[in-house]
């Protein structure tokens, strides 16, 4: 019975004395550890873009337009014809009793702009009037019928659009652009052209103007958003582009080459709204202040306080202190 006895306790002391050994072992503590996701920092190429939307237009298009109120009286080309500078157009005749309309010119051109839809026209407008009654419309340009609405035999009162000669060679894009881009660009800025119309080409362009002038958009809710008009001119531009069409430009406004990122599960930030990341070497975790800079779709770029190849825990569900002691999974 003694000798039993003694056997149990000697028993229990081993098992005592292991489990003490477990608690101190190195393995219970790894299995402690609380497991955390980390990812190493990589090097890109991070390019800061602006994109806005603008409108094709031809920077060398006429406008011809009647002078004093007039009968059409023969047509000489239709709309998509190429034409020459000094090509007959239409001829037309004076109205009689002429005296009882009023002759235009360029001093009541924005009133007329507005009445037939010209308010945003870019081109320079030519008002064509009578010469002992008749009236010899020629194209001033080498160029396309762009628009040719008038027929033969109806009159017409003085202001009345006769056609527009439109240059291809010589297409632009004007754009509005939020007020918050136009710090970040300057004449010069190449860019990329994109487009519904035109989905199979891209083009390329540079800024030519920046217009002096901000203007705010009304809506019909009362103003709206502050943009400022800026002109691209397109490179080599094809039959594949029309005036009117609308355009997606983009422009790398800055480029950092072999820039340091990290995901943005990885950033933090203390309650001093620095930002920070656990940095993660040799079964320890680092909290390490950090600068950051650009934003991009799933990564942040880091100017300072972390290198390439580091690694960063990215389990932001996890709770962290400086030292602590993980096991980490790798991404």
């Amino acid at each position: 019975m003694r000798r039993k006895k003694k056997y149990w306790v000697l028993l229990l002391c081993v098992l005592l004395l292991l489990t003490g050994m477990w608690y101190q072992s190195p393995a219970r503590q790894m299995l402690l550890r609380p497991v955390v996701s980390v990812e190493s920092a990589k090097t890109s190429d991070v390019v800061l873009s602006v994109y806005f939307k603008g409108t094709v237009y031809d920077e060398n298009q006429k406008e011809l337009y009647l002078a004093e109120p007039a009968c059409v009286t023969g047509v000489y080309a239709e709309v998509g014809d190429t034409v020459s500078a000094g090509d007959l157009l239409l001829t037309a005749r004076l109205e009689e009793n002429v005296q009882d309309f009023p002759q235009i010119g360029d001093d009541v051109l924005s009133v007329f702009q507005e009445w037939y839809g010209t308010g945003e026209s870019r081109s320079d407008a030519i008002y064509c009037y009578a010469e002992d009654g008749e009236i010899y419309i020629t194209s001033p340009i080498d160029g396309i019928l762009s628009e040719f609405p008038l027929r033969s035999g109806v009159s017409q009162p003085a202001g009345a659009l006769c056609a527009t000669v439109s240059d291809p060679n010589n297409l632009k894009i004007c754009a509005s652009v939020p007020e918050i881009y136009i710090q970040d660009l300057q004449a010069g800025m190449t860019c990329e052209i994109t487009g519904e119309a035109f989905r199979d080409q891209t083009y390329q362009g540079s800024l030519e103007l920046i217009m002096p002038y901000a203007t705010t958009t009304q809506t019909l809710s009362g103003k709206g958003e502050t943009v400022v008009e800026v002109l691209i001119g397109i490179e080599n531009p094809d039959d594949a582009l029309r005036t009117g069409y609308n355009a997606r430009v983009e422009i790398d406004t800055e480029r950092h080459e072999d820039a340091v990122i990290v995901p943005y599960e990885a950033i933090e930030q203390d309650r001093e709204n620095q930002e920070y990341v656990f940095v993660y070497q040799d079964g320890v975790v680092t909290q390490r202040l950090i600068e950051t800079g650009a934003e991009l779709e799933s990564a942040v770029e880091v100017l300072s306080g972390l290198s390439e190849g580091e690694f960063v825990v990215t389990d932001s569900t996890k709770v962290l202190t400086d030292g602590d002691r993980v096991k980490a999974v790798q991404h």
